[in-house]
């Protein structure tokens, strides 16, 4: 868990008042393991024998006008109650941990917002059911999860482009894929209000690759899931890392430049280093990248290098600065 901090109690945001949510930068967001815990999973806060759940997510940009910057934990006052705290009281970091499957359980159960516990309630009321309503209820979610758009790859700039046909059906991304890119954004520091994390990650069947592109002004990553068993989770993270990186260095839109690559895996190479990932965790996907050179994408060898460069130095990836 490392040093002893104590993060200062400070009252959440007018809008995210009884949401069950409470912000912590990610450098305390830490597991027993030393892991960071990902923005969007539920936490367990425990203090002076009470205790609370809450979704965790990262510090706003107004976090500057509080003096302890980054250690900082925002609540709402039921929050708050929960936990007997007040504004201006201290709770130890080690008391910050990931919740348990049936801790998640709870905290839908038990959250102030209706719009999360109502239907939680109603989900544990239908098991008693029968079999019959759980499946009907799996079948509902399905279809909703998997409900989808076009996309025509002619009409909409990208810096890959899928193989086979042009048109792709994509839908959101599955769970995993999301928090992800939220976990990548907030190593950066980016947020949705000022429109560097304001990104649409989908899931498409696209030959086993990744794109990033603009739908009807929308700032969209496409994910193959076909490369997760070959690449692993941390894999996944730095492509999508690279896709981010189009986005980040404005590569969209700009003539073909093998060098746009470079530049996206320095910046996959400085999210890394930036969420503890070791530099073999930055090239878990290299394995799956051409060895030679095309027109388009530099060889194996010097991708590798880009994303050793940007691990080494985070400052100049972000900055799409190659060495």
């Amino acid at each position: 868990m490392g040093e002893k901090v104590f993060l200062t109690v400070r009252p959440a945001e007018r809008d995210e008042v009884f949401t069950d949510m409470v912000r912590i930068h990610r450098s305390h967001r830490i597991d027993s393991d030393n892991n960071i815990i990902p923005a969007g999973k539920v936490i367990r806060i425990d203090h002076a024998g009470k205790h609370a759940f809450a979704i965790a997510r990262g510090l706003p940009d107004t976090i500057a006008r509080y003096p302890e910057k980054d250690r900082v934990i925002l609540m709402d006052e039921f929050m708050r109650q929960r936990l007997s705290v007040s504004s201006g009281d201290k709770i130890d970091r080690r008391g910050i941990t990931s919740a348990s499957q049936l801790e998640r359980i709870l905290w839908y159960l038990q959250a102030t917002n209706p719009a999360v516990h109502v239907p939680a309630w109603l989900a544990v009321i239908s098991i008693g059911l029968g079999v019959l309503s759980i499946l009907l209820s799996l079948a509902l979610a399905s279809s909703s999860a998997q409900e989808s758009f076009d996309i025509d790859f002619s009409e909409v700039p990208t810096v890959h482009f899928p193989t086979g046909d042009q048109i792709v059906s994509a839908y959101p991304a599955f769970e995993d894929y999301s928090f992800m890119l939220f976990d990548i954004c907030d190593a950066f520091d980016f947020t949705i209000d000022s429109g560097d994390c304001l990104i649409y990650p989908m899931n498409a069947s696209i030959g086993g690759n990744a794109l990033a592109t603009v739908v009807d002004g929308n700032k969209v990553i496409v994910y193959d899931r076909a490369l997760s068993p070959l690449v692993g989770y941390e894999g996944a993270e730095m492509i999508i890392a690279h896709e981010l990186g189009h986005h980040h260095c404005r590569h969209l839109g700009r003539s073909v430049d093998p060098r746009h690559e470079l530049q996206a895996d320095a910046f996959a190479g400085a999210a890394a280093k930036l969420m503890r990932r070791s530099l073999e965790a930055a090239l878990s996907a290299v394995s799956v990248l051409d060895e030679r050179p095309s027109r388009t994408h530099p060889g194996r060898q010097d991708r590798v290098a880009a994303i050793t460069a940007g691990w080494n130095d985070p400052g100049a990836g972000k900055a799409c600065e190659l060495p």
